[in-house]
């Protein structure tokens, strides 16, 4: 009798086995997510050009609110992945000296979803790597743009016609992204970033442009949660 007691107790164990080992590898998991992910908020504005537009200097200024995620794959380095939503485009400045305007003028204003994947580097204290100073970023941006207005100013900045139609852009386009930032606190960081379209987002011929490829500079806020 007291061997079949043991026997019983000994497979309840064995039955038990398979969820204490589940319990054991969820707190795992757990420990490991909360280790080597980390999540946040962004927000920040830009200042950009179109190449093609006819227009000089950064004059449309926009913004750019978002999600990240970081994934931690050494002390010092990250998979960087940012969900957001960004306003740009090219804007007339009228104190503008060296406008022709001979030549038609193209103001654009966008929005678009995006989302940057990149690689990114940490640059600590030497004395101390706790100490965070720097990091620095590369990636690709995919941006879908949800919405464009364009207007075409001829002779002057009065004459305005209807710019290029929304369905003659691509809506979907890759750019380049770098970016170099300060740690203003280990969990706050300020970026100035750089982001360049990478092809001609002007998808029907227009007599009056052939391309437009936009890019931006920007200055983004980061806040680790």
């Amino acid at each position: 009798m007291t061997d079949i007691k043991k026997y019983l107790s000994r497979q309840k164990s064995i039955d038990n086995l398979p969820v204490l080992l589940l319990f054991l590898i969820c707190l795992l998991s757990k420990s490991i997510t909360a280790q080597h992910f980390k999540i946040g908020l962004s927000a920040g504005f830009n200042f950009c050009q179109i190449e093609g537009d006819r227009l000089s200097g950064y004059n449309k200024k926009g913004y750019e609110l978002g999600i990240f995620g970081l994934y931690k794959l050494r002390e010092d380095a990250f998979i960087y992945i940012s969900p957001s939503f960004s306003h740009y485009g090219s804007k007339i400045n009228k104190e503008q000296s060296n406008i022709d305007y001979k030549k038609p003028l193209l103001s654009l204003e966008a929005h678009d979803i995006n989302i940057l994947w990149a690689y990114m580097v940490n640059f600590g204290n030497k004395k101390d790597p706790n100490i965070l100073k720097t990091r620095a970023h590369f990636g690709i941006k995919v941006h879908n743009m949800i919405s464009a207005e364009s207007t075409i100013s001829r002779v002057n900045i009065l004459l305005k016609e209807e710019g290029i139609s929304f369905k003659d852009i691509r809506h979907i386009y890759p750019s380049i992204n770098i970016g170099y930032g300060l740690f203003l606190k280990n969990n706050l960081t300020v970026d100035v970033r750089l982001d360049h379209a990478v092809f001609n987002i002007l998808k029907v011929e227009n007599p009056d442009f052939f391309r437009l490829i936009p890019y931006q500079v920007g200055l983004n806020l980061m806040y680790n949660i």
